[in-house]
């Protein structure tokens, strides 16, 4: 079997739920408030425990530190990008750079990821989803929030980084990783 027919076949049941959560949307099989809720479970709940478990199990090399900085870099540099050229181009939405400036692993990445390569590579897409996220706090989102007419002070920032069930999952796998709780379960 080819290489892109294995990950085909891995990613079509990914693809095939999608489409399946969309009809069963459009024929009202499935409310509005539903669909909220299972994203709060993905986002509160299983998305950070399966971060958890890979950067615990994540042995930290100095050059994850560069992919990290280059990922935040990329974002950075599509934001003005995107900036840039939304003049040129006539685009009147203000919020028309951000869409641009970081990538959705939460709902789909990760998914998609772990189907092709699996759960035991997870961490490598997790290393480089940390400069995204990072980006995403503390620049993005201060940018969004000054096209809303609000202010970004740095400690609203910080504090709503730190409140993050992503971040704090993260942050406590990273620890647990570093004093060797996979290795004591």
């Amino acid at each position: 079997m080819s290489e892109a027919f294995t990950i085909v076949a891995k990613v079509l049941p990914v693809i095939f739920l999608i489409i399946l959560g969309h009809f069963l949307s459009r024929f009202s099989v499935i409310s509005q408030k539903t669909v909220d809720d299972l994203k709060k479970l993905v986002v509160n709940l299983t998305l950070p425990a399966l971060l958890f478990m890979a950067f615990a199990d994540t042995a930290f090399e100095p050059k994850y530190l560069l992919i990290v900085l280059a990922v935040f870099a990329s974002c950075a540099v599509m934001l003005l990008l995107a900036g840039v050229l939304r003049k040129p181009l006539k685009i009147d939405n203000p919020y028309w750079p951000s869409l641009y400036a970081g990538f959705e692993t939460g709902m789909m990445g990760y998914s998609i990821f772990v189907a092709v390569y699996g759960a035991a590579e997870m961490y490598k897409l997790a290393i480089m989803d940390l400069g995204q996220v990072t980006f995403v706090f503390f620049v993005l989102v201060s940018v969004l929030r000054r096209v809303n007419g609000e202010t970004a002070g740095a400690v609203s920032l910080i504090k709503s980084f730190l409140k993050s069930p992503v971040i704090l999952s993260i942050i406590f796998g990273i620890i647990a990783g570093l004093i060797g709780l996979p290795a004591l379960l």
